[in-house]
């Protein structure tokens, strides 16, 4: 096992590269001249990287935390009024993905300690002490 050290988070992770894959997979959301640029005005991006960093590393590679992490970020940014910027999310609600991957039914989860996907594809991140309906009938 190799370690890895994220500006004060650390761990360990099974791949030597996993900490450079992570900071590749997560650059977009500080990167200067990317799709998000135009929200780092109004949020700064740093802490969103550090976490969708924290996540692929501490889930040895593992992508879809950390997308989550870029969604509500890009969520928060759209919220807020930013609408001139650009997205690495696609209409399937997936980073990166190439749109073919929607599925027919809408899901809901919730994973890890505060996450949680939403049925229109967006990720939240809250840690309460309270229990909580995802989904019922009406």
């Amino acid at each position: 096992m190799s370690g890895w050290l994220v500006q004060g988070l650390s761990g360990t992770a099974n791949q030597p590269d996993i900490a450079e894959a992570a900071e590749t997979y997560c650059k977009w959301i500080k990167d200067p001249s990317g799709p998000y640029v135009d929200c780092h005005p109004y949020r700064d991006p740093e802490e969103a990287f550090l976490s969708c960093v924290f996540d692929v590393c501490g889930n040895n590679g593992d992508t879809l935390i950390a997308c989550n992490v870029v969604q509500a970020y890009e969520a928060w940014c759209r919220r807020i009024g930013v609408r001139t910027m650009g997205s690495v999310i696609d209409p399937c609600g997936v980073c990166f993905g190439d749109g073919k991957s929607c599925e027919t039914g809408a899901t809901c989860q919730a994973f890890g300690d505060p996450h949680y996907s939403t049925f229109d594809g967006f990720g939240h991140h809250f840690q309460g002490n309270c229990e909580y309906i995802l989904a019922q009938d009406c």
